[in-house]
């Protein structure tokens, strides 16, 4: 018998995008679906101030939020493999890491403008941000003793006699002893 020399495959489910522009066509599309958003029905008012003199239903186009998940979708793959495609070094990973980063960075930009401007929930684009983008909330506080060098402590009753430690004790007894007499009145 003679030995196949066919390539083997490399494993692994083949990839949904094989040119840079099939998927920034795709991105592209999911930008344009958000940016022309939904239709709302709105009532408003008509007539001058403190008159009514009738009502109007109009229809408005209501924009989607930008979602790491939405995008994700739209390109057929998980978040969580949008987001490490970012992380692939590999000739894939350098190919598309500029069209990805872009695609990120926009939909990062959207939450953060929509976090200002106050449309919608601050703490799902707080969400968002730093499940997505790294973001973090928090502080670091620093102690340092002076020059910058290691914190000092000194306690006052180090230097004391034993004789002086049981007279401090005692003195802090009979303290004690006045407050709960007092607490009985």
């Amino acid at each position: 018998m003679k030995a196949s020399k066919e390539k083997k495959h490399p494993g692994g489910r083949p990839r949904i995008f094989a040119t840079v522009a099939a998927m920034e066509k795709e991105i592209d599309a999911y930008f344009d679906e958000c940016d022309k958003g939904v239709p709302e029905q709105v009532i408003t008012k008509q007539g001058g101030p403190g008159e009514v003199t009738g009502v109007k239903v109009v229809e408005v186009r209501k924009p989607i939020p930008y979602t790491m998940t939405g995008l994700a979708n739209r390109l057929g793959i998980s978040r969580w493999t949008l987001v490490n495609y970012t992380n692939r070094s590999d000739d894939f990973g350098k190919k598309f890491f500029p069209t990805i980063t872009r695609a990120r960075a926009r939909v990062e930009e959207n939450l953060e403008r929509r976090l200002y401007s106050g449309v919608g929930s601050p703490h799902g684009h707080e969400f968002g941000l730093r499940n997505n983008f790294g973001w973090q909330d928090k502080q670091t506080h620093e102690h340092s003793g002076p020059d910058g060098g290691p914190m000092q402590h000194q306690h006052e009753m180090a230097d004391l006699s034993d004789e002086q430690l049981l007279e401090r004790i005692e003195r802090r007894r009979k303290a004690m002893a006045e407050l709960d007499d007092g607490d009985s009145d």
